[in-house]
């Protein structure tokens, strides 16, 4: 094919070169805008912003009536993170560096908590609900605090010593999560469809990053896991065999997502009952 059209008025027409221009041009936009699609997250809800008519806030997010946050027979694995660094202020702490605990909640302190899960889930198992969950550090003040939460995924191989602000690894776009509040006890957040999107594609199965930003002039201490208390860690919930006919269906939310990741993090196989919720306020 010549690389020049046929001859014009004023001479050759480059038409294959432009079109090669626009191509180069375009293309790279195209690839980052299908790399950076934002997460499908169900609206957030709060007990100020209330879900639509039909729906029952679960857990931070606005889900059909009726739905629990498990049903009462959902086997449950729990994944401690096998990266997980905190990134404040453009400095990373990791490790042994975290001490015994992190804060969250001050308004002139936002956070961003980076993760890496690898899952190891039967190859047939449904995920039902993906409950990631900090634990409050005991020998700390509790105070009540008003968190905005949004997620990304992370897309590309990362290691916490490696990570700089100024040059993250690819990225989703940001979702706002929920605007929550914490006093005492554990902060639950809702990442179900983030957890089957790691199953449905491998490239999207690299960590995800929870931004928190504080309204308070105080803060809420969370366990490490390094001293005393538990970690951070995800709690993946399964269909059970009979398919959950128990009241835990949420519409679609927990359908069937094949694939199965690698290999890490404890778990365990004990089911736990939770009844149904009208607010954020789960136990």
């Amino acid at each position: 094919m010549p690389f020049f059209s046929k001859m014009g008025a004023l001479g050759p027409r480059p038409v294959h070169s432009l079109a090669l221009l626009l191509g180069a041009t375009l293309l790279p936009a195209a690839i980052m805008n299908a790399c950076t699609k934002p997460l499908g997250l169900p609206p957030a809800c709060s007990p100020q912003q209330p879900c639509a008519s039909g729906n029952t806030c679960v857990i931070g997010r606005c889900r059909r009536d009726g739905t629990q946050p498990v049903s009462l027979a959902a086997p449950r694995l729990s994944f401690a993170p096998r990266h997980f660094a905190v990134m404040r202020q453009g400095q990373v702490q990791y490790g042994d560096r975290l001490g015994p605990t992190f804060t969250l909640g001050r308004a002139d302190q936002p956070a961003s908590l980076w993760f890496r899960f690898a899952l190891t889930l039967p190859a047939q198992a449904r995920i039902q609900r993906a409950l990631m969950i900090l634990h409050p550090q005991s020998s700390c003040p509790t105070t009540a605090n008003d968190l905005t939460i949004s997620l990304q995924h992370i897309l590309s191989p990362w290691h916490p010593a490696n990570l700089r602000s100024h040059a993250p690894p690819n990225m989703s776009l940001p979702v706002h999560y929920a605007n929550q509040h914490v006093q005492a006890g554990p902060l639950r957040i809702d990442i179900t469809e983030v957890v089957q999107a790691w199953r449905s594609d491998r490239t999207r199965s690299s960590g995800i990053v929870v931004t928190v930003a504080g309204h308070g002039t105080r803060a809420n201490c969370f366990s490490t896991g390094l001293e005393d208390g538990r970690g951070p860690h995800l709690d993946v919930y399964l269909w059970p065999p009979d398919g959950g006919s128990d009241g835990g269906s949420d519409g679609g939310s927990g359908g069937s997502d094949g694939g199965s990741g690698g290999s890490d993090g404890d778990s365990d196989g004990g089911g736990r009952a939770w009844g149904p919720v009208t607010d954020e306020s789960t136990p």
